[in-house]
C-alpha cells in the first residue's frame, strides 16, 4: 500500500507555489498532497486543527523580515512540537543556520531549488528520515528514563505494589 505523502506550503507568491509544484511532480517518487496556504494565520489554524493530516511543512520566510519569520516558525512548532519543518528563503547562510539551530529540520534558498528539482525531493526525504530516526531515539530514551526511575524507587524502599494498582 502506498501512502500520499501530505505537504503543508506556506507560499504567499504564486509563482514559487507553481515551482514548487511542478519541482514536485517532477521529482517526488511517491504521491504527494500539497496543502497551500498564503498566510501564516492560515496554517496556524489549520495545524491546530489538522495536524495529524500533515507530514511536513513547507515555509517561504522571503515576504518576512528574519524576526518575523523566526516568531512564526516558533509558532508552528509550539503548535505542532512533533512536526518537520523545512525552511525556504533566500541564499543567506546565517538565516539557514539561525532556522536550523531553532528547530528547523533544514533550509533550502530559491536559488538552489531552482537548480534542481531533486535537491527539495531529496531535502524533504532526507528530513523525514532524519525526524523518524530522532523522534524514535527520544521515545526509548524516554522509556529508559522511566525503568530506571522504577527501578530505583524500587531500591530505595518506596516502591509499593498498591501504588502500581496491582
Amino acid at each position: 500500500m502506498i501512502n500520499t505523502l501530505n505537504i503543508l506550503l506556506l507560499e504567499d507568491c504564486v509563482e514559487d507555489t507553481c515551482l514548487i509544484r511542478n519541482h514536485l511532480r517532477n521529482s517526488m517518487k511517491s504521491p504527494f498532497q500539497l496543502i497551500h496556504f498564503r498566510k501564516p494565520e492560515e496554517v496556524s489554524t489549520y495545524l491546530a486543527c489538522h495536524r495529524q493530516d500533515v507530514d511536513i511543512v513547507l515555509m517561504d520566510v522571503s515576504p518576512f523580515k528574519q524576526q518575523d519569520g523566526e516568531a512564526m516558525h516558533r509558532e508552528f512548532e509550539e503548535i505542532a512540537p512533533d512536526l518537520p519543518m523545512i525552511v525556504i528563503g533566500p541564499h543567506n547562510y546565517d538565516m539557514a543556520l539561525s532556522y536550523v539551530a531553532g528547530g528547523a529540520e533544514d533550509y533550502i534558498s530559491f536559488v538552489h531549488m531552482a537548480q534542481s528539482s531533486q535537491l527539495l525531493r531529496n531535502k524533504i526525504e532526507f528530513a523525514l528520515k532524519r525526524h523518524r530516526i530522532l523522534s524514535n531515539a527520544i521515545r526509548k530514551a524516554r522509556h529508559d528514563l522511566a525503568e530506571k526511575q522504577q527501578i530505583i524507587s524500587w531500591l530505595s524502599g518506596s516502591y509499593s505494589v498498591e501504588n502500581n494498582g496491582y
